[in-house]
């Protein structure tokens, strides 16, 4: 049966003595916190003896040290009193010693329950705290905690993959004899912040007489991002064209344009399923 860790020693012999290789002063106070350190204190005759006469105490007023103990206290500890914690001591080694003022560790009663919940980011961290106050949420992402109160989890949520992200389009079906371009899609987009942006467009065109060529042209602005010239074999077919590129744009706002046309006399051009999309690259 697993027990509940840390658990909390007090040497009240009177005088300096030793304990599974931890030497404490009188009244000083040390902290177990693993299940397997837990382990060697249990089946140390020494400690078995010093509980029951009275020279060591564990801070749960337990009597022994037994799987029965399952809270600790912290009626021994006050704000002069230091808390010495394990350094090493790994497969049964020798166990180093780190000490810890109370004050900046146990700020009330409870403080020792909860110091085995708290972590920290790195070796050189010098503050300890829960998940959701160590965890700093970037942009786009949100915390939750689910199960509040029980067994709780920290959901990490990306909140809006795309930044600055915009969709247009126009599903209707559109004829042209013109050897000109003609706009069948053009949208202006909300106020950018500026930088790189990845446009993607798409649609789909026939031609209503075989083999005349017709095209297709995207632009952001007055700029060609691209311009798609084919024929038709087989006429009333239609055929995707799209395409997609990377460009800088300044912050403001910034007109996408979709177009079609014929090149040869007589034909007619039909375009339908328009549609282009913006966002922007990195934060």
């Amino acid at each position: 049966m697993a027990v509940q860790i840390p658990k909390t020693f007090k040497n009240v012999s009177g005088a300096t003595d030793t304990w599974v290789d931890v030497t404490l002063t009188d009244d000083e106070v040390y902290v177990v916190l693993s299940q397997e350190e837990f382990v060697r204190w249990r089946d140390d005759s020494k400690v078995t003896t010093d509980l029951a006469s009275g020279d060591l105490e564990l801070a749960d007023e337990g009597g022994t040290l037994t799987a029965a103990a399952a809270k600790i206290h912290t009626d021994y500890l006050d704000e002069s009193e230091n808390i010495r914690f394990p350094v090493g001591g790994g497969g049964g080694g020798a166990l180093g010693m780190g000490t810890l003022a109370i004050d900046t560790f146990v700020t009330s009663r409870v403080g020792i329950e909860t110091a085995g919940k708290l972590f920290c980011i790195s070796p050189t961290d010098v503050e300890y705290g829960f998940a959701d106050d160590k965890l700093t949420a970037g942009t786009n992402i949100t915390f939750t905690t689910l199960n509040p109160a029980g067994n709780e989890e920290l959901e990490i949520k990306q909140t809006n993959p795309l930044i600055e992200y915009e969709y247009f389009s126009n599903d209707t079906t559109e004829l042209t004899t013109s050897n000109d371009w003609v706009i069948i899609l053009s949208e202006t987009t909300a106020s950018l912040s500026g930088g790189d942006y990845v446009i993607h467009w798409s649609c789909e065109q026939t031609s209503t007489k075989a083999g005349k060529l017709v095209g297709v042209r995207a632009r952001v602005d007055t700029t060609v991002i691209n311009e798609v010239l084919g024929g038709v074999t087989q006429k009333d077919e239609f055929y995707t064209r799209g395409g997609f590129i990377e460009v800088t744009l300044t912050a403001a706002t910034h007109t996408l344009e979709i177009a079609h046309g014929q090149t040869d006399g007589g034909g007619v051009s039909a375009i339908r399923n328009s549609r282009i999309y913006i966002y922007k690259v990195g934060a």
